[in-house]
């Protein structure tokens, strides 16, 4: 750095000098400018490879390849097209067996099935196998007090689905869910929690029970304004946050009772 501003010096030493000047000044001025510029980059030059190695990028920010998207998650095949197959059958047989309810179904039953229960059963079947979403005539379901912790993200998927009971299913999460539900049942879901567009786009709903969420106050997401149709909002008051304006008058035009709830 020091060389590079001797070198600025000699140039602006030149550059300033009299018109009259001699030219055997202006001689030992360039001569000694050529000196400093010599000793500048051999002074430099050694770093130089250093310096490149790291601070250099040949590629620029502008033309930098840029992460590829995420794919779109597929609607599963419904058994009306593609039959389920012996695995599939035997996979939501023994998730159905501590029930009793399903034994011996054949693909074709469970294809045809338009009321799935596995709820409150002695035996919990457990968590939901993918294979359920691919039955796209069931219009309930009920997983209530079967640990789930979240459900496979392809219910969204399920084009009949109006009315879903998640009662006591120790759920931690949820994925979207579909826009035919008009029903949702999620009482006593201790650890879940619902971010503010959980609802978005649930223009069908009209019944949600949200009662006995946990110690915590319960945040009902403002989203759930947008189900239009929304007439019941089964909920502990004295376990909630304040609702959200719009929810209160959603609930008020479909002539449902506001009594007691927060923020109403």
């Amino acid at each position: 750095m020091m060389a590079i501003r001797f070198v600025a010096r000699l140039l602006m030493r030149v550059l300033r000098c009299r018109r009259g000047a001699g030219a055997l000044e202006h001689v030992l001025l360039l001569a000694l400018l050529g000196v400093a510029a010599l000793w500048a980059v051999s002074s430099f030059g050694a770093r130089l490879p250093a310096l490149l190695n790291a601070n250099f990028d040949p590629t620029p920010a502008a033309f930098a390849e840029a992460p590829a998207d995420e794919p779109e998650e597929q609607a599963p095949p419904s058994c009306e097209t593609s039959p389920l197959s012996g695995s599939e059958v035997a996979t939501l047989a023994a998730w159905s067996a501590s029930t009793g309810r399903y034994v011996g179904l054949s693909a074709q039953d469970w294809c045809a099935l338009t009321t799935l229960n596995v709820g409150w059963s002695s035996g919990p079947p457990g968590p939901m196998p993918a294979e359920v979403c691919r039955l796209t005539k069931i219009t309930y379901l009920d997983l209530s007090k079967s640990p789930q912790g979240t459900l496979p993200s392809c219910i969204r998927f399920m084009p009949s689905l109006q009315n879903l009971q998640l009662l006591f299913a120790q759920l931690t999460s949820l994925p979207r869910l579909p826009p035919s539900l008009d029903t949702l049942g999620l009482q006593s879901n201790y650890d879940l929690v619902l971010p503010d567009t959980f609802f978005a786009g649930m223009v069908n709903l009209m019944f949600v029970n949200l009662a006995d969420m946990g110690p915590r106050l319960f945040r009902v997401p403002p989203s759930l304004a947008d189900a239009v149709g929304l007439a019941g909002l089964q909920v502990i008051p004295s376990e909630l946050e304040p609702l959200h304006s719009a929810i209160c008058a959603r609930l008020n035009s479909n002539g449902a009772d506001t009594t007691g709830l927060p923020g109403c």
